[in-house]
């Protein structure tokens, strides 16, 4: 299923929506080549996650050290206290990480 999450809280993903992506889903956007994984569907322009370029359409990797592959993981893994954050993502067929400092 989608399973749709808004993220929120004190983490650089804060003002996303994200979604586990499904043929069913990916056939309602317009994907043409269906991957698994979580989606960012939707980016509140004055959140965290805009202000670092994330954008509609990256599937998400990991964060951490923590593979993401369903959206309740990854709002599992936002949870835990660190003082940094590394976030794996894919676009356009490019892998690129994010390093984020608390």
């Amino acid at each position: 299923p989608r399973d749709l999450r808004n993220l929120k809280g004190n983490h650089p993903l804060s003002g996303t929506v994200v979604a586990n992506m499904s043929p069913a889903l990916a056939d309602e956007l317009g994907v043409e080549n269906f991957e698994d994984g979580v989606f960012i569907l939707r980016i509140d322009g004055r959140g965290f996650a805009s202000r670092l370029g994330l954008r509609v359409g990256d599937k998400i990797l990991a964060v951490n050290r923590d593979d993401i592959d369903r959206t309740a993981t990854l709002e599992g893994v936002l949870t835990n206290r660190v003082d940094s954050w590394t976030i794996a993502i894919k676009r356009g067929g490019k892998v690129m990480k994010l390093v984020v400092d608390r």
